[in-house]
């Protein structure tokens, strides 16, 4: 039913509003949930449903483009966009069932404030019967301003410029990847929506790869390598791309190779700690904590969405590779000096590290 801008604007700010919100909520409700043990494999399995989206998405795009994309381009978009409804029904129809945290209820217990299940009868639900002891943290009502409490601005301030920069990296990529495809060789917007689908589901199983690896290998050492090679990745595309091989018959491998190995550093790498840095925040603050890490996040997702089209256009390819490979590379350099390091540690023993501020390389040595 959208006719013009305006329409379209308000349409997607409250569906903006929907799927913002449980873009915060679902990894703090993982990170109370999950045991210290398994809460890596829990978060990154979830994150990889963003995979698992994406090649939906890159295929939808590919079959709409095949069928109408010619004859009727206004019902593609219109039925791409309004087929989000359906998952969205899905979604809350779930979340009807969902239980709070328990650590959540006993803090609201110790401050007195009534629920509707206490700690018990949660913990009894989930585990059929059996009791557990549990540790809320530090008990006192929630503020913005406990972001900031004791030394735990260094690591606030560490996510509010990580997850933009970081944004600019995955949103000017996953945003353009057909785009960008396109003008390096792949000649029509259907082969560019099926090869972005294809590099993507092959790149699914970096989410896996850290499942699988994130309770071994720590969340700095994973986020380090993969933006490492992201952006090392990035800096030969643009070699190739100055040598002129986009223009020959090894455009097409050349590309597929690249953006492969892109996204599944991303994925074995600092994709999944967009929703693993929830279990940083303090139960008290954690919604409060993600809610605002996410916030300025959309700062860099903004940026790369409205600039990575006209730098192309202005300055050529060249700039994606540049923006994306040095916004990605400075993520390396940032995750080094101040990413803490959660791997099996409890709740409570998360908040005490970053209350006292030993949190990363740089942290430590200002320290002492």
């Amino acid at each position: 039913f959208v006719n013009n801008f305006w329409q379209l604007f308000i349409v997607r700010f409250l569906l903006g509003l929907g799927i913002g919100g449980d873009y915060s909520l679902s990894p703090t409700m993982v990170a109370e949930y999950a045991p210290a043990k398994r809460r890596g494999f829990a978060l990154a399995s979830m994150n990889s449903f963003w995979g698992v989206g994406s090649v939906v998405g890159f295929l939808s795009a590919y079959g709409m483009a095949v069928a109408w994309g010619t004859t009727n381009p206004d019902f593609a978009w219109r039925f791409m966009l309004g087929s989000e409804a359906i998952w969205g029904l899905l979604v809350i129809l779930l979340r009807m069932g969902i239980l709070e945290s328990p650590r959540w209820a006993a803090l609201q217990q110790q401050l007195g404030r009534r629920i509707k299940e206490d700690a018990s009868q949660i913990t009894s639900k989930m585990t059929g019967g059996r009791t557990a002891s549990l540790d809320p943290g530090l008990v006192k009502r929630s503020s913005i301003r406990d972001l900031f409490t004791g030394k735990m601005w260094i690591t606030t301030i560490f996510l509010w410029i990580w997850w933009p920069v970081a944004d600019v990296a995955f949103y000017g990529s996953n945003m353009y990847t057909p785009y960008i495809t396109k003008g390096l060789g792949l000649t029509t917007p259907e082969l560019a929506f099926l090869a972005s689908a294809l590099y993507w589901a092959i790149a699914l199983f970096g989410y896996y790869t850290t499942a699988v690896t994130y309770d071994i290998l720590g969340r700095r050492f994973v986020t380090i390598l993969g933006s490492t090679i992201m952006g090392i990745d990035m800096f030969i595309g643009l070699a190739l791309y100055k040598m002129g091989l986009f223009e020959t018959s090894l455009a097409f491998p050349l590309i597929m190779t690249l953006f492969t190995i892109y996204y599944y550093f991303m994925n074995f790498g600092p994709g999944p700690w967009t929703v693993a840095m929830a279990e940083i925040w303090p139960t008290r603050i954690r919604a409060t904590g993600q809610g605002m890490a996410s916030m300025f996040s959309r700062i860099g997702a903004a940026i790369a969405t409205f600039y990575m089209p006209i730098l192309i256009h202005q300055i050529g390819y060249d700039s994606a590779f540049i923006l994306l490979g040095g916004a990605i590379l400075f993520v390396a350099l940032w995750s080094y000096l101040l990413m803490p390091e959660t791997k099996g540690l409890t709740p409570s023993q998360i908040e005490q590290m970053v209350l006292e501020g030993k949190v990363g390389i740089l942290a430590k040595r200002i320290q002492g």
